[in-house]
């Protein structure tokens, strides 16, 4: 009777394993019982685990089935792994009860919230839950792109509603769309124009690339019939056009989804061009003439023979006409006039954007020089240009193109120790005086 005794006391039940922090073991055992065993466990059922005591001699401890262990046992049936049971039982071990503190789960969400605008999806390994977290805010003054602008175009110190300069950003997270310029004394709020990387518009330039490749190949494909060749270019050169037309208002999120949904539906597209230049004025790429321009001067834009927006109009127009089926008791479509023209337009194209300035919606002091190959590796390369208050563009440096160990002016081809252009900071006139020394000092 005492031995029974002594051998019940030592029996523990195998959801004991839980309680002390050996669920991989409590995983094991279930999955071992349920996929390896002869006979169907039931309750009450005594098994036997050979493990380690502390003093390194080998240990016999036992354990009872109960209903829990036999539903959980019934759960792992069929598992091809014992990690899959571990993992099983390892999630509802972590979702604990909350606790008043969450020192292990929500510190490292706020941190990624914060940082890299990632919202908590999973629960707090310590208390269960799932972080939630409210408007992330800052103050203007440490806004890095310059003064804060709303998107009608005006730039906020204090609030127009009640006189005050207790003004506030707040949006989602650091990275989303959608901050908003909010006065903490009467609530006033006006939408942010987000000032979006340049990174934006390049990405939206290799696209247009991307696709001018496309239509090329298309047009050389063998195996094809005309019509699915003509069709297919077609519907590529004008989704390109609309990249071309809205690509400059990247940087106000609301303005471009609207107005490309309301041109993509619109049967007069020189009425929506119109509404976009009233919003934006300079929407439309500035085409450069590198080649002909006068080497150390501000370089000339094209005039001729690439797509202007009067071109860009009658094209767009005329690629609607054949995305959708034919009128079978209506005019035959042309196939063989798009197969001529088309390479003429994507012609314009290049030469409109090869070299082209883009002045973005939320900066209209300005902008940027592109080039479509004009990277080491043929890539989209990009040089950031100010406007002066008399329309003049200023130096950009140090953000020119490093060349033969001196600064090369991408804008006017120009070594920088001899660039007319005015500088943006007075700092630079200096550095280029220091670097001037230097390299004569090399000299001799």
């Amino acid at each position: 009777m005492e031995k029974n005794r002594k051998q019940k006391a030592q029996t523990q039940d195998l959801e004991e394993l839980l309680t002390i922090g050996e669920v991989p073991l409590y995983g094991q055992v279930c999955w071992s019982i349920a996929n390896n065993g002869t006979e169907v466990s039931e309750v009450g059922d005594i098994i036997a685990i050979e493990g380690w005591d502390d003093y390194g001699d080998s240990a016999t401890r036992a354990f009872q089935l109960t209903s829990v262990s036999i539903e959980n046992i019934e759960r792992c049936m069929g598992m091809r792994t014992c990690g899959e049971a571990q993992a099983l039982f390892a999630e509802p071990r972590m979702a604990s009860p909350p606790q008043g503190e969450c020192p292990n789960g929500h510190p490292e969400a706020a941190l990624d919230n914060m940082m890299y605008g990632i919202r908590p999806t999973e629960p707090c390994p310590r208390c269960g839950e799932i972080p939630e977290f409210s408007n992330t805010s800052m103050s203007p003054e440490l806004y890095s792109e310059g003064p804060v602008r709303g998107v009608d175009g005006q730039e906020y110190q204090i609030c127009p509603r009640c006189g005050d300069d207790s003004l506030e950003l707040q949006g989602s997270s650091l990275v989303d769309w959608g901050w908003m310029i909010v006065c903490l004394n009467c609530e006033w709020e006006m939408k942010l124009a987000e000032s979006l990387d340049i990174a934006q518009y390049i990405d939206l330039m290799r696209e247009v690339k991307s696709r001018v490749e496309s239509i090329r190949q298309m047009m050389e494909m063998p195996g094809i019939t005309n019509r699915t060749r003509v069709e297919s270019v077609c519907l590529q050169l004008r989704m390109l056009l609309e990249l071309v037309v809205f690509s400059s208002l990247v940087s106000n999120k609301d303005v471009w989804q609207k107005s490309r949904k309301e041109l993509q539906s619109s049967q007069d597209i020189s009425k929506k061009m119109r509404e976009l230049k009233r919003l934006h004025p300079r929407f439309y790429p500035r085409p450069v003439d590198a080649a002909g321009s006068r080497p150390g001067g501000e370089p000339a834009e094209l005039v001729e023979g690439y797509l202007s927006e009067d071109k860009l109009i009658e094209v767009y127009g005329r690629l609607g006409g054949i995305l959708h089926a034919e009128n079978p008791l209506g005019r035959q479509t042309d196939y063989r006039y798009f197969m001529d023209e088309v390479p003429d337009w994507i012609s314009q194209v290049q030469n409109l954007l090869e070299c082209h300035k883009v002045y973005l919606y939320h900066r209209p002091e300005e902008f940027h020089l592109v080039k479509m190959f004009g990277d080491v590796d043929g890539e989209v390369a990009c040089v950031p240009f100010k406007i002066n208050a008399d329309g003049q563009t200023k130096c950009a440096w140090p953000d020119c193109v490093s060349s033969s160990g001196r600064q090369y002016c991408e804008y006017i081809q120009h070594f920088w120790s001899e660039c007319p252009l005015p500088e943006i900071e007075p700092e630079q006139t200096l550095g280029k005086e220091m670097a001037d020394e230097f390299d004569a000092a090399a000299r001799k």
